[in-house]
């Protein structure tokens, strides 16, 4: 019984601290929308010339 208690803790544990901020919860993004893609920086991929 105790060792039930004590995975069912860790896993609301886990669940809880699974990277979810007040801001990621309240459904704002803290990565900037309007960075551009990669490819769009270096749409040839690395050229060395």
């Amino acid at each position: 019984m105790r060792k039930l208690l004590f995975l069912v803790v860790l896993g609301l544990l886990v669940l809880g601290l699974a990277g979810c901020t007040p801001q990621e919860r309240s459904g704002i993004s803290p990565l900037p929308q309007n960075r551009p893609a990669d490819w769009e920086n270096r749409p040839y991929g690395d050229l060395r010339i």
